[in-house]
């Protein structure tokens, strides 16, 4: 009887590891992807490029131009800390050339962080935790797709009102 109790045990701990090694697969292939971009020298020419992009539009329109440059960086980027080691560097030559504060600057890339983190394919935690729970990544979307887009004007207002403020320096 108690073999029996082990057995089962053993059975159902072993299923649930399955689900942990399938996510753990998932979050090593979001880091190979940031590894390729980042040692690949791909993204300091897609940064350089899209700041002169943005350099004849007025502050407030580059300001959402930055947010939604960094949000879709952070799709190829998946760690909060590789995304900003690689565009706070660029922030006082954003902010020079685009004339915003700094910490708007700043803000763009923190925003356009935070909004992409729950929907982004690249993202490990993301990958692993929806694997764990069983939830396709579709269905996921189309749960959190309202949110995201409530979340995305929130975070354009904000960036207005800083750029309006002229929020900084601090």
């Amino acid at each position: 009887m108690v073999a029996a109790f082990r057995f089962c045990y053993l059975l159902t701990f072993l299923s649930g590891c399955s689900q942990l090694v399938k996510g753990g697969f998932i979050v090593g292939m979001a880091g190979a992807i940031s590894v390729v971009l980042q040692q690949g020298n791909i993204l300091d020419p897609i940064v350089g490029f899209l700041s002169d992009l943005l350099a004849p539009v007025p502050p407030a329109i580059a300001a959402v131009g930055m947010f939604i440059s960094a949000a879709l960086m952070h799709f190829g980027i998946s760690s909060g800390s590789g995304e900003s080691a690689l565009l706070i560097p660029f922030s006082p030559r954003w902010a020079t050339n685009l004339g915003l504060t700094r910490q708007v600057t700043v803000q763009t890339v923190l925003l356009g962080e935070g909004i992409v983190n729950s929907i982004s394919p690249t993202s490990g935690v993301l990958m692993a935790a929806l694997a764990t729970a069983n939830i396709s990544f579709g269905k996921w979307l189309k749960f959190v797709a309202p949110v995201v887009a409530i979340w995305f004007a929130v975070c354009v207002v904000t960036l207005l009102i800083g750029v309006a403020i002229n929020w900084g320096p601090f």
